[in-house]
């Protein structure tokens, strides 16, 4: 049994996460510490962070594990030459240089910042994806699709967990990459990396007109779900020729543009649906874990789920590289140490983050020169609020891993009333005014209103809204018809439970519309500091912080 800090140390995603004996103690999103969204260099904040909020010292940590394993970047120049060759093009000189630099700077940059290179411990990338959604989950036996731009030599891998072991079954390999497809797509539209989800926000408003041009002109999806390109293009090269000129970002999006997105999005759902039929005949399993950065694509999950090839589909906060930071710990601990699976290493929720600043309220509020009060029960408080059509921020406890909001740092509203949409979007949040809110729901009433039978705790799988609550609930229906739904217990998040329960109380349906507390382009906030200034220059009517209730900002 040891203390191992797991890292995902550089580029998007950068992790570190703590674990002791195969527990899970902290994981700490280095975009949350350094303020930079999907920031491609790591500044170590959170590393040192995470080291002091625990009690330890750098000298405690048994190992350091790194979720690439530099040893396997030939592998992948030799998989991209020999697709090149295929089609008689060359590999680029910049190509193979850019991956073996990538993968050693990884390495290297934990020596660098542990100063302990006798403890680091290398591990390939799609099985740190997998360790870190298996070994957390509450199944003794799961398949397991990982998916993503891609690791050191795969893009997709289809394994088995099962007790104590995982088992790689197969595997898609470079440059085929339903992820870097994706992105490709969604650069072409004007966005950036970690912006897929308004691809497919925007994949509802069009029609898959495309996709046969796509599968005929570029890509190949084989009966078992995995994929092949076809024509010696990279992906993005691929994109730009079919598709045209790409869209500036402040460009007018059309009809054809909302088309594209619609054509990747139902590829990606064909995708997912195949492996998963795959992933049951290999394992036989009863549950179907989803994970990498294409797990993220909730409408896809959403499918997938509905169609019942497994009784149950889990996808974790953490799919993200988030995941291969605890992964890549955990999976050392088990192999290593011959940990025990059970409910004792299972993470039942995602408030793993960094505890909120309560004790700079004071300090913070004078700064602003603001007024505050304190409410014997916040969430009773919050609830009249929202009850009364006002819009509040919500911060509690430990923050959320991954990139959803689920109940501590929020900015929760009505649902019922349609404007408040429109209002979040326009007013707080400066997004696009096309693009969804998602619902906070007790879990008890979660099958009233939406079409599931199974827990949705993370926000991560998108079920249809049953036909006759769409007009009732207007501000979290997409224009599909869907949403992607947060299941609240009440004996993982008591307090978000009972502002639900009383939401309900007032106004009849326990969910509010929960969107994360952040302003666009923003990581979600992480102190006292931020939140007070979010709430100052966005048309937030009230901001809970612990007990502390900000309501009037005529002093600031």
């Amino acid at each position: 049994m040891a203390l191992i800090l797991g890292t995902k140390i550089a580029e998007h995603d950068a992790t570190f996460a703590l674990v002791k004996d195969g527990k899970v103690l902290r994981v700490y999103e280095e975009e949350r510490f350094n303020q930079i969204k999907h920031g491609q260099s790591c500044s170590a904040k959170g590393l040192n962070q995470i080291i002091e909020d625990s009690g330890y010292r750098i000298e405690d940590i048994d190992h350091f594990t790194n979720c690439v394993d530099p040893k396997l970047s030939s592998k992948r120049v030799n998989q991209v030459e020999h697709y090149l060759q295929h089609n008689e093009k060359a590999l680029p000189d910049a190509y193979e240089e850019g991956i073996h630099s990538t993968f050693d700077t990884f390495h290297n940059l934990i020596k660098v910042h542990t100063g302990q290179a006798e403890k680091i411990q290398d591990v390939r990338h799609h099985l740190a994806h997998i360790a870190g959604v298996y070994y957390p989950s509450n199944s003794s036996d799961a398949a397991i699709i990982s998916i993503d731009g891609g690791g050191e030599a795969e893009t997709i891998v289809i394994a088995q967990g099962k007790n104590n072991q995982i088992t790689i079954l197969k595997n898609n390999t470079h440059p085929h990459s339903l992820g870097h497809l994706y992105l490709a797509v969604t650069n072409w539209l004007g966005w950036g990396y970690g912006e897929e989800g308004k691809t497919m926000a925007l994949a509802s408003y069009g029609e898959p007109k495309f996709l046969e041009k796509l599968c005929d002109d570029f890509i190949e999806i084989n009966d078992t779900g995995f994929i092949n390109y076809k024509t010696g293009e990279f992906a993005s090269q691929a994109v730009d020729r079919l598709f045209g000129q790409k869209r500036e970002h402040s460009d007018e999006i059309t009809q054809y543009h909302k088309d594209v997105a619609a054509s990747v999005q139902h590829l990606t759902n064909e995708v997912l649906l195949r492996l998963a039929k795959t992933a049951r005949k290999l394992t036989q399993a009863k549950t179907l874990i989803i994970t990498g950065g294409v797990a993220l694509n909730s409408v896809s999950n959403g499918i997938v789920m509905s169609q019942n090839i497994f009784e149950e589909v889990q996808v974790f906060p953490h799919a993200n590289d988030t995941g291969t930071a605890i992964g890549g710990a955990l999976w050392l601990e088990y192999s290593k140490y011959g940990r025990e699976k059970g409910p004792d290493t299972e993470m039942p929720h995602a408030y793993y983050g960094k505890e909120i600043d309560l004790h700079n309220i004071e300090r913070d509020a004078k700064k602003y020169s603001l007024t505050f009060k304190t409410v014997k029960t916040p969430s009773i408080w919050a609830a009249q609020q929202i009850a009364k059509r006002k819009i509040v921020g919500w911060i509690q406890g430990r923050s959320e891993i991954g990139p959803r909001a689920l109940g501590n740092r929020s900015i929760l509203a009505n649902p019922q009333i349609a404007q408040m949409k429109i209002t979040i979007n326009d007013k707080i949040k400066n997004r696009e005014l096309w693009r969804p809110f998602a619902p906070s729901v007790l879990a008890e009433d979660t099958s009233l209103y939406f079409e599931t039978t199974q827990a949705l705790p993370y926000m991560v799988i998108v079920a249809n809204v049953k036909e006759e609550w769409r007009s009732k609930l207007p501000a979290i229906t997409h224009i599909d018809g869907s949403a992607r739904v947060q299941s609240v217990v009440k004996n993982i998040n008591p307090l978000y439970h009972e502002l639900l329960e009383e939401v309900k109380a007032l106004t009849g349906i326990g969910m509010v519309i929960n969107t994360s507390f952040n302003d666009r382009g923003e990581p979600v906030i992480n102190t006292v500091d931020q939140a007070i200034r979010l709430f100052l220059r966005s048309e937030m009517d009230a901001l809970v912080i612990g007990d502390t209730v900000f309501e009037n900002k005529e002093g600031a």
